[in-house]
């Protein structure tokens, strides 16, 4: 008896919704923005699972294969082992042993059922043969589905709450991408509709995964929401005079606090801190890392601290000494010299969100050229201050002042000045 396939529209749509997931992933894997970033590894892993479960349910109803058919439920456990281990390490930088042993007891029950007498049913769907899962095995597999939707849905509700104000258009795109998958899978295991309507199912749910890694890619900030907060970096050379200084929010630590701690850090013995040594120093309601290398210290407070945040710094530093090292090596201290730092910024912590800026009515402050104020004032300011440079200083700290200052202030000045002008005639 010749060999026959089973010709059914379910190949077709498996095939084509695997291809789609796979360019998700593939999109996550030469991404640049994402290349470097641990946290996404898990998430990868899980969408391969994904993949491979579309493409080997595809074989399974074509072939009507049972043995692909278990396999197709049983890579639903690795599958959900990633996404779970993948989404608790984005949010809490740390694994859920509980949750872990849990997942994998619920995979040891799995693959025991999937080897007792038919977890396998070969039947007929309206005009078309299918191979579906059956009893317990169908059970527990449903049960890893659930914990998919859950972890993703979770993932994506607590992201879009949780979303400085600057990405939380981002957070809204993902909010949708996230309901996509769980829309797919809720669908699937409480509705039996027609085979040839689940296409428009599970071309959401592709949908889906492509809005997740889309963002993602694009925005990486989206991964690094809850696990930490940057406040500040300050660079110092060795004699304690203070060469780069970045701000991410408004931080609690003051300026003279935060310099001050360093100094008195820097001034610790070798034992403490060794060359090219890092402490990490907790602190009431943050972190402090202190890194020393050999013509900088560099000082880095945020809410928490991770490995990947620790490569940041060394990675920041390295570069640091490599892009201002005639500067370091003449010892150089004007600050200005070193203000193109800022592009090294950019390059090791762009992924982490700024938290600034709370909601659209927030004040922004420019920076002093672009700042504008009447004429009659900047002539007057153009009096008193020397150069450009003092004029620009004074016109940002005229912008930060309550309403009603600038009188007060010219007035104060006008009084100086007739004071100083009768002095010469008292004596």
């Amino acid at each position: 008896m010749p060999f026959q396939l089973n010709i059914n529209p379910i190949v077709t749509i498996d095939l084509t919704v695997g291809t789609l997931v796979l360019i998700a992933l593939i999109i996550t894997i030469i991404a640049q923005k994402t290349k470097r970033i641990f946290h996404i590894r898990f998430i990868q892993f899980g969408i391969l699972g994904i993949t491979l479960s579309y493409y080997i349910e595809a074989l399974s109803v074509l072939f009507l294969s049972e043995i692909l058919a278990i396999i197709t439920g049983l890579i639903l456990f690795p599958t959900a082992v990633f996404l779970v281990l993948g989404v608790n390490y984005i949010i809490n930088e740390k694994i859920n042993t509980l949750i872990i042993v849990g997942t994998c007891s619920l995979g040891v029950i799995l693959c025991f059922f999937a080897f007792l007498p038919d977890p396998i049913v070969i039947e007929f769907e309206d005009r078309f043969l299918m191979i579906n899962l059956d009893g317990w095995f169908k059970l527990i597999a449903d049960t890893f589905q659930i914990i998919i939707v859950g972890i993703i849905g979770y993932w994506g509700i607590i992201t879009w709450y949780s979303a400085p104000f600057l990405i939380k258009k981002e957070a809204n795109i993902f909010l949708i991408g996230t309901s996509c998958i769980v829309l797919r899978v809720l669908i699937k295991l409480l509705i039996n509709i027609h085979p040839l309507w689940i296409l428009g199912v599970h071309i959401v749910f592709a949908v889906g995964i492509i809005i997740l890694t889309l963002v993602i890619t694009n925005e990486p900030k989206i991964l690094f929401i809850f696990p930490f907060a940057l406040f500040r970096i300050l660079v110092r050379d060795k004699d304690g005079y203070p060469l780069f200084d970045h701000d991410w929010a408004q931080s609690k630590i003051s300026n003279q606090v935060f310099t001050g701690f360093l100094n008195a850090i820097q001034l610790m013995s070798n034992e403490v801190i060794n060359l090219g040594g890092l402490l990490d120093i907790d602190l009431k309601e943050g972190n402090l890392m202190i890194h020393e290398s050999n013509f900088i210290s560099v000082g880095l407070v945020s809410s928490n601290t991770s490995k990947f945040l620790r490569n940041s710094l060394s990675n920041f530093i390295e570069d640091f000494e490599k892009l201002f090292e005639k500067n370091l090596v003449m010892k150089i201290k004007d600050p200005k010299k070193y203000e193109g730092a800022y592009l090294l910024v950019e390059k090791y912590f762009s992924n982490f969100p700024i938290g600034l800026i709370k909601t659209k009515k927030d004040e922004i402050l420019l920076e002093s050229n672009y700042l504008e104020i009447p004429k009659q004032l900047e002539q007057k300011l153009q009096k008193i201050t020397i150069n450009q440079e003092e004029l620009n200083l004074l016109k940002s700290e005229l912008h930060k002042t309550p309403t009603g200052f600038t009188s007060e202030f010219f007035n104060l000045y006008d009084k100086l000045t007739r004071e100083d002008e009768q002095d010469p005639n008292d004596l």
